[in-house]
């Protein structure tokens, strides 16, 4: 892999070198680092300490504010650090930096690396369950003619920044690492998705659990950092054994399978044959290369455990650091295979990604959630999570004399800005949400009445005596404001939110993680552009979380998210139903009461303009009750709500689907059987028609069949349609 032999000089298997003979040697500057400071947190309280590694040509240094040389080592650790607020000038915040080999630049938010207990001068922070302070870092190299800048989450990930340089290899472009940038919450977020990993009770060595104990917090419910699953040290006790074995029976029952053989490609379109001897116990592969393979998993587990960073812990070995797997061409490839759950899959598909971490987290079929999740949140997915994880290099290679920014991201989520540190001043979030558990009160506006007559267009008369020509027009279908359209085309696409992952799958368009298990998903065209946008409600805080459009908190835990166009401005809005009281409140617009606890909401276009009308359905009696339109009887206790707009006039239509016996019921439209009891009601404008069509999905088999459209499989247990 690229960068193999600095990874391990990164990870500290080093031997200790004092200092240097000349440290004024190196005093040239060599590029600049410039911050871009967003995170919220004031400048004087974000601190800085540049280091160089020990073993490196600059040594045992760090990088001195008031010369900006690198010095030998000292103690205490304060006396090394810097802030940026020591760095504002009229340039903005930025420093100098001479030639540095090796080196990291760590940096903490609101108390100063002393909250921390490590050896300052021999060793660096060891982001353990004790390390109770918001850091993350940064590796460097500007020394020689190998500069260059790259991530570090194969030890930890805590903050969310970026950073970007031109890069000094063609097309010479301006190139940017980190995290997306479009989602105002992703530390939380991220945090979220490993809270919210699944578990399985039966399992032992497999069990994903082991990814949420990956969370370094406190009792009060601060999160610092998630560690990687190979940095994990020995206060966690087993927790390291678990994933030393976490492939296990993966790799035996499916990977290093007796007399298998199977034909792979690395990302280089380089081709391997493989294949397994007798006894389950070789590999070995042939074509671009040669080199054998023993099985990396034990038979029976052992007992102590091995320790971390040897030959024997096949944890570590998978994660890219020592045994076989170490050297050669074609072990990277089989170790990403691993790790990414494909490598007992037809090698044509090794290196696409919509087959990686596609396990059902069973014993024989885990996957890898630390970098999964890492990766989801990066740009454009590339984040040196773990060592044989990637296939991309991790770095950016820049030309002496070079500008670097790095971008400190909005920070908030994962609680960590309250508790602080002992004898630190908490700094408060960037902006101030609504307490969760209460509902803001919008300001009530009054909606244009229904019955509103339209102004006619002002035409020209036909002179006396002549026949009018009608002019020759292609009509073009109304797009009806309540599709859920996520590429603008008019038609219903079809898709799928896994909570238990945040995965939103948009068949033909785009695969996106936005959410976790606790979420409603709120699709919607917030913006009025015409797209659909991915959203979320999450009912513990009242968050509304609107994928790169805004986040808002409105509404609580007992509240039903209802958002759409109430207003007829072309734009979603956000709104919440709670039953217990019959409340509507629509944020900016009204808030009102209508309906009470027996009643489920069903609001619509049903007087046929472009704003939606609130209303509800009361099971017990068949009651549709939409306010200033109509009150009318259909259906009974057991129905589900499928109300639409099914002949095309441009008015929803009451509607049920009774799936006990497949039954569709549209008022005065239709009745028709279609589906059954394990289906799921999923009507939408399909063909692009300005009709709503008939259909089901069936979450066992992922089954969706558009009546007269189409029948494709997408999706399956534990997915959730959205198409309205």
């Amino acid at each position: 892999m690229v960068m193999k032999k600095t990874v391990i000089v990164l990870l500290g298997i080093l031997v200790s070198i004092a200092g240097i003979a000349n440290p004024q040697a190196f005093a040239q500057p060599k590029a600049t680092f410039k911050f871009i400071n967003n995170s919220g947190i004031p400048n004087d309280k974000v601190f800085l300490w540049v280091i160089s590694g020990k073993a490196s040509h600059t040594g045992n240094t760090y990088l001195d504010s008031s010369t900006w040389t690198l010095q030998t080592k000292t103690s205490p650790v304060t006396s090394m650090t810097f802030s940026l607020g020591d760095l504002e000038s009229t340039d903005g915040i930025q420093f100098n930096a001479p030639a540095i080999d090796s080196g990291r630049i760590y940096f903490s938010y609101q108390s100063d690396f002393d909250a921390l207990t490590f050896d300052c001068v021999e060793g660096e922070p060891a982001c353990t369950s004790n390390d109770h302070l918001i850091y993350d870092k940064i590796e460097i190299c500007t020394y020689t003619d190998n500069m260059n800048i790259n991530t570090t989450n194969v030890d930890f990930w805590s903050i969310p920044f970026t950073f970007g340089v031109t890069d000094k290899n063609p097309p010479n472009s301006y190139v940017t690492y980190g995290w997306q940038t479009d989602i105002p919450d992703i530390r939380d977020t991220i945090f979220s998705q490993f809270s919210n990993v699944p578990d399985m009770a039966t399992q032992t060595c497999s069990n994903s659990v082991i990814y949420r104990e990956n969370l370094v917090q406190t009792s009060g419910g601060t999160t610092w950092r998630v560690v990687a699953p190979d940095k994990v040290g020995t206060e966690w006790g087993d927790h390291l054994g678990y994933f030393s074995a976490f492939w296990n029976d993966y790799i035996i029952n499916k990977c290093w399978v007796p007399n298998r053989e199977f034909e792979f490609t690395d990302e280089n379109a380089q081709t391997y044959y493989g294949s397994v001897d007798g006894a389950g116990e070789v590999l070995t592969v042939t074509g671009t290369a040669f080199a054998t393979y023993s099985r990396p998993a034990w038979e029976t587990y052992p007992s102590p455990w091995p320790d971390p960073n040897l030959n024997a812990n096949y944890g570590h070995v998978l994660f890219g650091g020592t045994g076989e797997f170490a050297a050669g061409a074609s072990a990277p490839v089989i170790c990403r295979a691993i790790l990414r759950g494909v490598m007992d899959t037809d090698g044509t598909v090794w290196n696409n990604p919509d087959y990686y971490y596609q396990g059902d987290n069973s014993p024989d079929s885990p996957v890898l959630h630390y970098g999964k999740i890492l990766h989801q949140y990066g740009i454009d997915h590339k984040v040196y999570a773990i060592s044989y994880d990637d296939d991309h290099s991790p770095a950016i290679y820049f030309n002496e004399g070079e500008i670097i920014t790095i971008t400190l991201l909005p920070f908030a989520g994962g609680g960590a800005v309250t508790p602080t540190p002992p004898g630190t001043t908490p700094v408060p979030p960037v902006t101030t949400p609504t307490p969760p558990g209460t509902t803001p009160v919008p300001p009530v506006t009054t909606p244009t009445p229904p019955g509103t007559t339209p102004v006619p267009p002002v035409t020209t008369p036909t002179p006396p005596g002549t026949t009018p020509v009608p002019p020759v027009t292609t009509p073009t279908p109304r797009i009806p404001p309540w599709i859920t359209d996520f590429n603008g085309d008019g038609t219903s696409d079809i898709a799928i939110f896994r909570g238990s992952s945040g995965l939103w799958a948009i068949r033909k368009i785009t695969r996106v993680y936005f959410g976790g298990t606790t979420d409603v998903p709120v699709p919607g065209d917030y913006n009025g552009d015409g797209t659909t946008e991915i959203g979320i409600f999450r009912a513990t805080s009242g968050l509304w979380a609107i994928r790169s459009n805004t986040r808002a908190y409105f509404g609580s835990g007992s509240d039903l998210p209802e958002p759409g166009d109430y207003d007829g401005d072309g734009t979603a809005g956000i709104g919440i139903f709670r039953s217990a009281s019959g409340l509507w409140a629509i944020r900016g617009v009204t808030r009102i009461y209508f309906g009470g606890s027996a009643d489920s909401p069903a609001p619509g276009y049903y007087y046929g303009d472009t704003r939606k009308d609130i209303g509800i359905f009361r099971e017990s009696s068949g009651l549709w009750a939409i306010r200033d339109v109509t009150r009318v009887y259909f259906g009974s206790t057991g129905d589900d709500t499928v109300p639409g707009d099914y002949n095309g006039d441009g008015a929803w239509d009451c509607g049920i689907f009774l799936s006990s016996s497949g039954l569709w019921a549209i008022r005065d439209v239709t009745r028709q059987y279609f589906g059954s009891s394990s289906d799921s009601p999923v009507p939408g404008n399909y063909e692009g028609t300005g009709k709503d069509d008939i259909g089901i999905f069936r979450e066992s088999s992922g089954l969706w069949d558009i009546q007269g459209i189409t029948r494709v499989y997408y999706g399956g247990t534990g997915d959730m349609p959205v198409t309205r």
